[in-house]
């Protein structure tokens, strides 16, 4: 029972850290969005083709890494205290 117990505590520990890291992510889309308008308003809008091209490369990583900590938390069976396993297609039978 109390090897159950530290999985939890493990499983529990690593889902803490991936909220940490969708908090740091969100933070840091804010601190971009709030350069690009900074920018935007220094530079007049000559600069707004570029600034845009940089935040949407630095939104398309942010969406990936967002999938990837949610498919980590969504991967975690809670009532069993474990990560879920993968479940593959069955194989293709050859006629």
């Amino acid at each position: 029972m109390s090897q159950v117990w530290r999985q939890i505590g493990i499983m529990h520990e690593q889902l803490s850290a991936s909220k940490g890291a969708l908090d740091k992510l969100n933070s840091i889309e804010a601190a971009g969005l709030d350069e690009m308008k900074r920018r935007r308003t220094a530079t007049g809008n000559r600069a707004h083709t570029t600034v845009s091209t940089n935040h949407t490369a630095h939104t398309e990583a942010l969406s990936m890494a967002h999938y990837l900590a949610r498919s980590a938390a969504a991967s975690f069976d809670s009532s069993r205290g474990k990560p879920r396993l993968a479940t593959l297609p069955p194989p293709k039978r050859e006629a």
